[in-house]
């Protein structure tokens, strides 16, 4: 009877540890803050790995790097160039592929699933990602989304847009202005004038490359905004 012990305590053991394996995360993208020429940008990489949230610092230029995450979890990878700018994500389903690549049009739905996972991880532990991007609009309302996590009604409600205000930027310094957004906005201030901008609820970031100058919109739901600034002269 003595060699059954070891054997049943390996199989208790085999049983009880959840399985691991490794995926490969790419930052094939940058920022569109980042010009030709320009020294990448570092960011700061949050993930959820099926287990706990992790955090590290990504080095300059990086340009993959591998992390353990617990088979048969959603697992999702946000990454905040220069610790707070506009992020790229990536979520990752069970079964798919083990090479991922981290995307600006997946950063905010990525930052939004890493936030419910903070908050109650079993929320986003079976979403699939394939089926959840395919029925949502580009301009997702996240209010909206949580409170479809929330109550567990994801696949049954219908998530609609975001509601767009118009903001009038003034009180800021001369020169050209780029969002953070491949498109824009774009904009040149011009002391004493106002700029009118239609957008949707959240931070909105505009960098004045001359001056060192960033402009930062919160814009709420209701409408009503605040600001602040601060500089960047590089990174």
């Amino acid at each position: 009877m003595k060699f059954l012990i070891p054997l049943v305590f390996s199989l208790l053991i085999s049983c009880s540890v959840p399985d691991e394996h490794t995926v490969r995360l790419h930052f094939d993208q940058a920022h569109p803050w980042q010009a030709d020429g320009d020294s990448p940008m570092w960011s700061r990489l949050v993930y959820y790995n099926g287990r706990e949230i992790v955090e590290r610092r990504i080095g300059s230029g990086t340009k993959s790097l591998t992390v353990e995450v617990l088979g048969g979890k959603t697992c999702v990878f946000v990454s905040y160039p220069l610790d707070s700018l506009r992020p790229a994500g990536a979520i990752y389903s069970p079964g798919s592929e083990t090479d991922i690549h981290l995307s600006f049009d997946d950063g905010r739905l990525a930052s939004l699933l890493l936030d419910a996972a903070s908050y109650n991880a079993a929320l986003i532990d079976s979403v699939s990602a394939s089926a959840l991007k395919k029925s949502l609009p580009s301009d997702f309302d996240e209010d909206a989304l949580y409170q479809a996590l929330v109550s567990g009604s994801i696949g049954r409600e219908k998530i609609p847009s975001a509601i767009r205000h118009i903001v009038t930027l003034s009180s800021m310094p001369e020169g050209f202005y780029q969002g953070e957004f491949d498109h824009g906005p774009f904009f040149t201030y011009s002391f004493g004038a106002e700029v009118r901008l239609e957008l949707i609820a959240g931070l909105h970031r505009f960098w004045n490359r001359e001056r060192g100058f960033v402009y930062v919109l919160a814009l709420y739901p209701d409408g009503k905004t605040s600001y602040y600034s601060y500089s960047l002269t590089g990174w």
